[in-house]
């Protein structure tokens, strides 16, 4: 709600810092706006989240892990978060101002993550690679899902996938729907948390960096069960 707004509504001049009190008495908090893709149409994910998942959860008890995949991008420039400080001392932190790019893909189950690190961009021949990795490490049949990335749609996944003999199943997750993945809220906790504030030397240096706190979630469960509870797939007293 704008300050703005409220003066002309109510015919009063106010101040804005008047403004925000009155606001914070009412049950109001000043918040960061989340980012949400204009194209993103809300029905189809209610859909997928009343209809498609509930069907898709199935495939759990018939011995066919589903696992939820995807793809994020790390920098040499840090994700800048609040830190403490004494008081009229801003923290500084200096960083190599380059592109190089570290690419990560995971993969999520309920129990265990299987991730990789790829200098530069993930194309489908890396995508083929971690299917193979998520075979060999889980060892059973599997339901992947996924977003509608143009590598996950590439004919040399497609081929893969059908050389697998039905190993593989794929879906897909509604379009500009991320918060439905929970691989979404482990980069959020990969940026945010455990790389926050980190400037690296170098590109190796985020990577084994990366690759260190990635295996620590690993080890923690209650990390893997908050990404599964965030994007409102899985709640803490259900059995799978």
């Amino acid at each position: 709600m704008c300050a703005k707004t409220i003066k002309r509504e109510f015919g009063v001049q106010y101040s804005e810092v008047h403004v925000w009190r009155l606001l914070g008495k009412l049950g109001f908090s000043s918040q960061k706006p989340e980012k949400r893709a204009k194209e993103r149409d809300g029905a189809a994910i209610a859909r997928w989240k009343k209809r498609t998942w509930p069907a898709l959860r199935k495939c759990h008890p018939e011995g066919r892990p589903i696992v939820f995949v995807d793809e994020s991008g790390l920098s040499e420039r840090p994700t800048r978060m609040r830190a403490w400080a004494p008081k009229g001392q801003t923290p500084v932190i200096q960083f190599h101002f380059n592109w190089k790019q570290l690419s990560t893909i995971a993969g999520l189950t309920i129990a265990p993550c299987v991730f990789r690190l790829h200098e530069g961009a993930i194309r489908s021949a890396q995508v083929v690679e971690f299917l193979k990795a998520l075979r060999k490490h889980l060892k059973r049949r599997l339901l992947v899902i996924w977003d509608g990335l143009r590598a996950h749609r590439s004919r040399l996944v497609r081929d893969y996938v059908d050389s697998t003999e039905a190993a593989i199943q794929i879906a897909f997750l509604p379009p500009y729907a991320p918060a439905l993945n929970p691989v979404d809220y482990l980069w959020a906790w990969l940026k945010r948390h455990a790389l926050a504030n980190f400037c690296p030397n170098d590109i190796d240096e985020l990577a084994t960096a990366a690759r260190a706190k990635l295996k620590s979630a690993q080890r923690r469960g209650s990390i893997i069960a908050a990404c599964w509870v965030q994007a409102d797939l899985f709640q803490s007293h259900e059995v799978w």
